[in-house]
């Protein structure tokens, strides 16, 4: 039996808060490795009612549209529980910025769009949107420059912490993401496919507007950036009704849009009204609208995380990045040397005495100075051409070809994608029904047609730009190597007809 005075021992108090202090700091252990702290802001109600939220954590590819809503893809965060958390910043904005994208060539271009989101790697990003602010005819050649004129609308900011990385973002992760980020039996392109290329973690909400040019670098002043010219046009016609800059001088303007193309594309607020920037040059009826219809317009500063920093394993994440690398590759765009001056259509007139040039769709057609049925006595026809560059809206002529009916020859014979002039160029002389045949290019790497010539056995007519120091083709009859006569069994002229693919000087077409 122990002592009484030790069953009633008065207690230590040299270690009276040991106890206590030991017992809330395993608590907030406990607390602390299970769960991360929650966020410093106010969960939202009803995050759905306020635009642009539903945005957040959801994937971009970052070659579609720069900053377009309708091209964000499938939610990799999990954004109603990163709002549960009091993850989600809104900053109200209410201002207007005004920014600047150009370049003397696509890739400069690209590099301009992406610096302003701080996407690294020689790659041509928001690819998208020089498909869409400009055309084809210009972005695939080599000389050309661009640029844009935004007017961004900012109303408010939504973003996550802007010290969380993709490590603390996983937590938020979808299930079906996540399942399908560290599964190896899913193709890296699927990933993209679905989710984009980066998962947006802040974006900028109101609107904008783009307003683009493109135009000849060899018309850009020197030491002058393109964007220059953007701006000005912009002013000129949306505007103070002048140029608004001191850079370059009225003509010097002129030069440069005699040849500029301009484009529109407005994202957020009526886009009826929109259009009227352009057609009716009005500009606030648009301004005026963009509080009814709020979207998400731009990227907060680092509001891109690549896709491949949320996965588990460092080997799957290695394969994504690297398969991110042919993904750019595959969606760069081709771009060509200068565009070369080449035929771009053909037609036969009939007329004793045609104009030249021939006005048809208000494009200009020349004529090959000499009558198809000379000394014939049949009707007077004459070969008409447009000439051009290859990058005109008008698909080149690639080839010509003649089919002689009267000997049994069909278009067929030429080959596929052959189109018949309907006109026979015996009309009224009595000779074999014969047709003017031609093809256009089917791409880049088929030949252009730059020049036609008739030989009457005397002299070589040419068309514009070429000469005897061309190398010249003759058209046969189908199957040897006879020259077909274009007056065969006619009473007339020998007629035979060429073409040329060599080279012709851009400067040969009229007006340049």
């Amino acid at each position: 039996m122990k002592p009484l005075f030790n069953l009633f021992k008065p207690p230590d108090y040299r270690h009276r808060h040991t106890f206590p202090v030991l017992a809330v700091f395993t608590m907030l252990l406990i607390f602390t490795s299970c769960n991360k702290l929650p966020g410093p802001f106010e969960p939202f109600d009803n995050p759905e009612a306020v635009d642009g939220f539903i945005d957040l954590g959801a994937g971009y590819d970052v070659f579609d549209n720069f900053a377009d809503e309708a091209k964000v893809r499938e939610h990799i965060l999990d954004y109603q529980r990163l709002n549960a958390d009091g993850l989600v910043e809104k900053k109200d904005l209410e201002n207007s910025t005004f920014m600047k994208t150009s370049g003397t060539s696509i890739s400069t271009y690209s590099s301009s769009l992406s610096a302003s989101v701080g996407l690294q790697g020689s790659y041509m990003f928001f690819s998208g949107s020089i498909e869409t602010n400009f055309s084809m005819e210009r972005y695939s050649y080599d000389s050309y420059s661009f640029a844009t004129y935004h007017i961004l609308i900012n109303k408010y900011q939504l973003r996550l912490p802007t010290d969380w990385d993709a490590t603390d973002l996983k937590p938020y992760l979808t299930a079906q993401v996540k399942s399908k980020l560290n599964d190896p039996l899913v193709p890296p392109s699927t990933i993209f496919n679905t989710y984009g290329t980066h998962c947006l973690t802040g974006v900028v909400v109101g609107a904008r507007s783009d307003y683009s040019v493109s135009g000849r670098t060899r018309d850009v002043k020197e030491s002058v950036n393109v964007a220059v010219y953007a701006e000005a046009s912009f002013s000129k016609g949306f505007g103070s009704g002048s140029l608004n800059t001191s850079v370059i001088t009225q003509q010097e303007f002129d030069v440069f849009a005699s040849n500029m193309e301009q484009h529109l594309e407005v994202y957020g607020g009526d886009s009826q009204l929109g259009h009227n920037i352009i057609s009716k040059n009005d500009y606030d009826s648009w301004l005026n609208s963009v509080p009814n219809k709020l979207v998400f317009c731009n990227y907060t500063q680092n509001g891109l995380i690549p896709i491949w920093e949320f996965c588990d394993d460092e080997a799957r994440k290695t394969e994504l990045e690297n398969s991110f690398a042919t993904w750019a590759t595959d969606r760069e765009i081709l771009v060509h040397p200068t565009p070369r001056f080449c035929i771009l259509d053909l037609m036969i007139v009939d007329s004793p005495l045609p104009p030249d040039p021939y006005k048809v769709n208000n494009r200009d057609y020349y004529k090959l100075p000499y009558d198809l049925n000379k000394g014939a006595g049949g009707a007077t026809l004459w070969i008409y051409y447009l000439p051009g560059l290859e990058n005109d809206m008008i698909i080149p002529v690639s080839a010509v070809g003649l089919v002689d009916k009267t000997d049994g020859e069909q278009l067929s014979d030429l080959g596929t994608g052959f189109v018949q002039i309907n006109t026979d160029l015996n009309k009224g002389s009595g000779g074999d029904l014969i047709y003017l045949a031609y093809r256009r290019r089917s791409d880049y790497s088929d030949p252009l047609v730059t020049g036609l010539a008739i030989w009457n056995r005397d002299k070589y007519f040419y068309s514009m730009g070429t000469s005897s120091a061309y190398t010249w083709h003759g058209l046969v009859q189908h199957g040897t190597s006879t020259l077909q006569d274009l007056n065969e069994d006619a009473s007339g002229d020998y007629i035979h007809l060429f073409y040329t693919n060599q080279f012709v000087e851009e400067s040969t077409l009229p007006g340049r």
